[in-house]
Order: structure tokens, then sequence, then C-alpha cells
């Protein structure tokens, strides 16, 4: 059978939005050769028509195109909901976040870490995170082997099992898979691939995760980076995805070329995709200036980099942290003839210089909120002291409720060091207090603990 000039230039697909010369708008079902079968916004059964006939709506939407409006009526900020951070400040469901990031630089084992930090809610990152969260990775161009090799090296260097992950992560490939959302040429200009949408709804409302992490974002469109106006539509779509799935999803994207460190502004292409984004954070190495001051060896500069928010409409600017690529060995070596392999994964890692709230908060990571709970009960209901060798230690209600053994003896074990740190760090963030009391007795002045009010 021979297809004509007309079928072959048919450029409609299943799920395009297309205007018709005297029927109006309406949503492509099924192509069949030159002709193009469609429903209707105004609802009325018409017949399949040559593509001719039509163009492309660049519309977006189905109905009537009338707005939604609400008057204004003030209920007081105490009613207000409040933003549901997905995980620590860096995602907030309903919206979409974005990670700036030169070649090379940590950026994709950065997700990996923090996705497996989402789902076993072990704070393994030290943000914060104790809640075990549902994540879809999503990578869009790197091979199979090479995702399960990213989140096999991370579970190791974290020491991670499946019961840990307990079937909350999910990922993608896009050798695999198409994720391109939109397109655009300069015959049918932009154009939404609904089925891919449709697909990544639907696979997502399935899974119900509470955080979606795309890398790259480049990857799934097939626009020109320098126009913003297209690049809009793009986000814009990530945006409908996002509030459709009541998730976070967070769009990794490269950066241009630049001797100056990574901003919000370096972003490959136009400003669209910061604008945007509702939280921007940005990767950036260990300056040459900060390895001498740090002692570290410029060969070994490149492991650490720092991930910060450099545009926050909802998170403070400056929130961020120092991380450290470590080399993990693999152990599927088989004696000298075939060693192992070694792999990069990232750990949080712990300025030289940084300030004692920082540490603190790093100490406390570890502890579960309801811990802490049961922690300041047990401290507000005695008279507890600050030195380890006292009798009536604050450090044993810490130690009971975290389950670590401390013996009665004076000298300082490795488990009164871990419980002290703890009790100091609970200090500097201010949930205790140290008070000096003179004891009648003896009439010396002690340290005593005390729940902050």
């Amino acid at each position: 059978m021979t297809t004509t000039a007309v079928e072959a230039d048919n450029p409609y697909q299943a799920g395009d939005r297309v205007k018709h010369q005297q029927f109006g708008f309406a949503t492509v079902r099924e192509v069949i050769g030159a002709r193009v079968c469609a429903d209707y916004d105004d609802g009325e059964q018409h017949s399949p028509v040559l593509h001719t006939f039509l163009s492309p709506a660049n519309d977006n939407t189905i109905g009537d195109g009338r707005p939604k409006t609400t008057i204004l009526q003030l209920s007081g900020t105490e009613t207000l909901p409040q933003l549901e951070f997905v995980y620590g400040k860096t995602r907030v469901r309903k919206y979409i976040s974005t990670i700036y990031a030169p070649g090379g630089g940590g950026k994709t084992a950065l997700l990996t870490a923090e996705a497996l930090d989402m789902v076993t809610g072990r704070d393994l990152l030290g943000v914060g995170h104790k809640k075990r969260s549902r994540v879809w990775y999503v990578n869009t161009e790197d091979p199979p082997e090479l995702i399960q090799r990213q989140f096999e090296t991370a579970a190791a260097l974290h020491r991670i099992t499946n019961d840990d992950i307990g079937g909350r992560l999910m990922w993608s490939s896009g050798r695999e898979s198409n994720f391109v959302v939109a397109t655009e040429d300069k015959r049918t200009g932009f154009r939404i691939n609904h089925p891919v949408v449709e697909g990544i709804a639907q696979i997502g409302g399935e899974f119900k995760p509470d955080a979606i992490i795309i890398d790259p974002f480049v990857s799934t469109h097939g626009v020109s980076e320098n126009d913003n106006n297209a690049i809009q539509q793009v986000a814009t779509l990530w945006v409908t995805i996002a509030d459709r799935l009541n998730c976070a999803i967070d769009l990794a994207h490269h950066v241009v070329k630049s001797e100056g460190p990574v901003t919000a502004n370096s972003g490959r292409g136009g400003s669209a995709l910061k604008d945007k984004a509702r939280i921007v954070r940005v990767i950036n190495p260990l300056t040459e200036d900060q390895a001498k001051r740090w002692n570290i060896p410029e060969g070994l500069r490149r492991e650490y980099f720092n991930a910060v928010i450099d545009k926050g409409n909802l998170s403070r600017v400056g929130t961020g942290a120092w991380y450290r690529i470590e080399s993990v060995p693999l152990g599927n070596g088989d004696g000298l003839a075939r060693p192992q392999e070694f792999a990069p994964a990232v750990r949080r890692w712990m300025a030289p210089d940084a300030s004692a709230e920082e540490r603190a908060e790093m100490t406390l990571a570890a502890v579960e909120q309801d811990q802490i709970a049961a922690i300041l009960i047990g401290i507000r209901n005695r008279d507890v002291r600050y030195n380890y060798q006292s009798s009536n230690w604050a450090g044993n209600e810490i130690a009971s409720v975290l389950g670590i053994e401390v013996d009665d003896g004076k000298k300082l074990t490795s488990e009164k060091g871990r419980v002290q740190a703890i009790l100091d760090a609970m200090i500097t963030v201010g949930l205790l207090i140290k008070v000096s009391r003179i004891d009648p007795i003896k009439r010396k002045s002690f340290d005593h603990v005390e729940v902050a009010s």
C-alpha cells in the first residue's frame, strides 16, 4: 500500500490538542492515515477530518476557558494550613524545586543519597528527616544497570537494607521509558506529549510518591533551552503533575560553564525554570581558599561540595550543608586477577569551623522526635545534674530512652561520651538549659539541667 504525501505529513498523534477551522478546539483520539478522529470541546460528534483542516491548539486546556475566581474573605493567619515540606527545607508538596550543578559535581550522588534518606527515615544526611516517605527517582539519561549501581553503592555506604527501604523507592530510566512531556518545532509549535504526561500521572497515582526526582530536567522536553516561553510551559507541566499527584518534584538542571560560583542564575538556557521553581539549590565544590584553611590537599578538594538554597520563595536562602564524595568498595572482585571495583557515594560532612549550632543539629539528627520528647519529659520530672560523674546525671535519662548502656563508674566511656554529646547538643539548640544551684548539704555549686521554658 502506497503512503501519500498528505498521510506522511500528518503531524498529530493521540492526545494532541488541536483547533478545527469550523468546529473549534478538540483533543485527538486517533490518527488514521491522513485523517484525525477527535473529541471536540463542544460535545458534538464530528466525522474524521483531514489533518490539513486542523492547527495546533496551543491552549493546553479543556473546557470553555473561563478562569476560576474566588472572592477574598479573611479568616485569620492562625487558620492557614502549614506548608508541607517533604524533605528538610528543599522540597514542598505540590511545588517544584530545582538543583543546579556543574557536571561531575556530585549532583546525582547527592540525589541518590537523598532518595534513600527520604524512604528510610533515618536522617542519613542530617536534615532532620525522620519520616518514611515514598520516592520515585527518574534518571532520564543513565541506563538501568548504572542506576542500580548508584543505589547499591549509597546503600552500602549507609548500611541500608531492603527492610529499611520497605518498597518505598521506585526508579525509572530514560533509556527504557519516554519522559519527554513536551516538544516544539516550527511546523506544529509547542506540543504537549499527552500520552507521556498521562502515563506519569497514572503510574504516580498508583505508587503515590511523596517526592519525584527528575535527573536531569533537560531530557524531559524537546524545546529550546533559550526559549523562556517554551521552558515556562514545560515547567508548568511539571507543576501540574506535582499538584495532581500531591507530591513534591525536584528537577536537576545543568549550568553554564563559568569560572565563578554556581548561583540560581547559572542555569543553562533562559531563566524561566528558575522563576517557576519555588526553591533553587546550587552545588559548589570546595574552593582553593577553603581547602587551604581546612588543610585539605588540593588533590582531594573536588571530593567536597556544598548544596545551598540560593533562591527560596518558601525557604530561607543560605540554608544548606557540606557533603563528601567517598569511594566505596563494592566487593565484586575475584582475587588479584579481577580486583573489586570502587564507586562514589555521598555522606554529610561537617566543616572544621562549623558553628556549635550546626554541630549540635548534626548530632541530634540521629535522634527521633518522639525520643526527644520522651527525654524532655524524663528530665522535667527529675532533679538531674550536668556532670557525667554524678549519680543523678541527666545523661541517664537520655541513655534510658535511646537504649544506650552506660555504667555507674566515674570514667568517661565511649557510651557516656556519646550520651554527653547528645546532652550538650540539646543544650546548644535550646531544648535544655544549665542552671547552677547551691547544694544545701555540701554547700557547693553544681550545674543542674532543666527543660527550657
